[in-house]
């Protein structure tokens, strides 16, 4: 009813290229490289005797593979600039390796940008046009890289924002299933609590005043055959009276409900101060204790507050042999000066002894009070 899950964001998810995959683009890149390899033989070829080809493409090729080794390793672009500067040099000294520029200025074009364009603008002005090709063949290649790579990152960076937009999306739905689990709690709560007070003023009122009528019935009747059946159905409708209210006090019990005051209390509280709650108490305790309870974690809470610099304090209640164990503490750096019972800390002795419980409290990197209350007895 509440969950929320969108099928088409996983689908997305799953067709998202992952970090991975960069070995695929370099791989991809080396593969281009040899394709631009091969233009430039054919440019060579068509001018040079192909004995001397192994030569010169061999050291463009060489000279390539460094520069795509560089944008792998992360060099600057000063450094590629140098590189790239180097073969145009030897370009100068020996004329053949003109031919394989492209390929050289194709695997330096991503790293080195303007420059890497600037020497492929101007390679075609040596006269040799057939060069044009491969040339015009590498700055398409660099450029389509370029957009492959920009396209890669985009995606990576959405999945990584798919990602985290689904993980605050299942926290969400976490907490709207649990406040669906509480808010039906407190509705059924609150109309067993309607019941409970429409049946005592209902019934209560209707059997007190059959009772008065009935006592008014014996002032007056003389025969005592009469007064006795008369005090039989007053003692009976008295026991009816008892029973009932002893029904609705069960159900009431019930009303009340320790999870959500804590919850309200911990709601209250002063902005600069957190309250952890953490209950783990399962069994159904009477309204009594629940409320006594309750009213224990208040007080330490309210002490707290007065008299620690505190900024969280923290509940954690739970069960052990039938026991309920509270642990209280806050995380308070001013040490009392005095570990004296207070109105607070004496209001709380006396509902632990109410129990026969016990109860301590100590500093140490803040205030803890430990409480022990044994089970009730029936």
């Amino acid at each position: 009813m509440l969950h929320i899950r969108n099928a088409a964001m996983d689908v997305c998810l799953n067709d998202m290229p992952s970090r991975g995959r960069t070995e695929g683009e370099r791989m991809r890149r080396l593969f281009e490289i040899f394709i631009v390899l091969i233009f430039c033989g054919a440019s060579y070829v068509s001018h040079r005797p192909v004995e001397s080809l192994t030569v010169y493409g061999l050291v463009g090729l060489s000279f390539a593979l460094a520069l795509e080794l560089a944008n792998m390793s992360g060099w600057t672009k000063w450094r590629q600039a140098l590189l790239c500067l180097g073969f145009a040099l030897l370009t100068a000294a020996a004329e053949p390796f003109i031919f394989f520029l492209p390929m050289v200025l194709y695997a330096a074009f991503s790293g080195l940008g303007l420059p890497a364009l600037a020497l492929g603008i101007l390679w075609p002005l040596t006269g040799n046009w057939m060069g044009l090709l491969p040339a015009g063949l590498a700055v398409y290649l660099s450029y389509r890289s370029g957009q492959f790579r920009a396209f890669t990152r985009q995606n990576l960076a959405l999945s990584d924002q798919l990602k985290e937009d689904m993980i605050s999306l299942e926290k969400y739905n976490a907490r709207l299933l649990e406040n669906e689990s509480k808010s039906r709690e407190i509705a059924r709560l609150e109309e067993r609590n309607r019941i409970a007070r429409q049946l005592h003023d209902a019934l209560g009122h209707t059997i007190s005043s059959s009772i008065l009528q009935i006592e008014a019935l014996k002032l007056t009747e003389a025969e005592p055959a009469k007064k006795e059946r008369l005090q039989l159905l007053q003692d009976t409708l008295a026991n009816g009276m008892t029973d009932i209210r002893g029904q609705l006090r069960g159900m009431y019990d019930t009303v009340f409900s320790l999870e959500r005051s804590l919850d309200e209390l911990a709601a209250a509280a002063p902005a600069e101060m957190t309250v952890h709650v953490e209950n783990q108490i399962q069994s159904n305790l009477s309204f009594d204790k629940k409320k006594d309870i309750f009213s224990i974690i208040r007080e330490a809470l309210t002490n707290t507050m007065k008299h620690s610099d505190a900024g969280s304090f923290t509940v954690f209640l739970k069960e052990q042999g039938g026991n309920q164990i509270l642990l209280l503490y806050d995380d308070g750096g001013q040490e009392p000066d005095q570990m004296t019972l207070g109105m607070g800390l004496t209001g709380m002795e006396e509902i632990v002894q109410k129990y026969g419980g016990k109860m301590n409290y100590y500093y140490k990197n803040g205030f803890y009070i430990h409480i022990v209350l044994p089970p009730e007895r029936v």
